[in-house]
């Protein structure tokens, strides 16, 4: 058992990220006082803005908003979504590449996001960066199974 924890402590620290001051592990709350995104699940396109702004960072082209998902037991931040509006031609091209160089690890996966209002929507294509701490979710899984299990006895 001892050696399990230390195993599963070593693979779970070789996955914790990172990203811009934002890291695995952390509540919805320490992300929206960090991000200053209300609820800390969403930063909307002037969030996102205001959280470069503040911080000093660039912000990286063409990125629209964030998303923060976390674990369901422990609720520990496991996943940041970064939403791309996605270019054409040779923007994309060099877009892509971008991408590829600077999220290398992350999962892409391609959507389509409003951009207007609820009774003005503007819909646009996006190119979706997964930051995923895979460890914290699969040991959120071992711990769902473990709080659920004995239900289905």
């Amino acid at each position: 058992m001892l050696v399990a924890l230390i195993i599963s402590a070593y693979f779970h620290a070789e996955n914790d990220f990172d990203w811009r001051g934002i890291s695995a592990g952390m509540t919805k709350e320490q992300v929206e006082e960090y991000t200053g995104c209300s609820g800390g699940a969403y930063c909307s396109m002037d969030e996102t803005d205001a959280f470069f702004e503040s911080k000093g960072f660039s912000k990286p082209a063409n990125l629209l908003l964030m998303r923060f998902a976390y674990t369901a037991v422990s609720e520990e931040l496991w996943r940041i979504s970064l939403s791309f509006r996605e270019s054409s031609g040779a923007e994309r091209v060099a877009q892509m590449q971008l991408l590829s160089k600077y999220y290398p690890d992350s999962e892409s996966q391609k959507s389509r996001t409003n951009i207007g209002s609820y009774r003005s929507p503007i819909n646009v294509d996006t190119d979706v960066r997964l930051i995923i701490d895979d460890a914290r979710f699969t040991s959120d899984i071992d711990a769902i199974l473990e709080r659920d299990e004995p239900t289905h006895k």
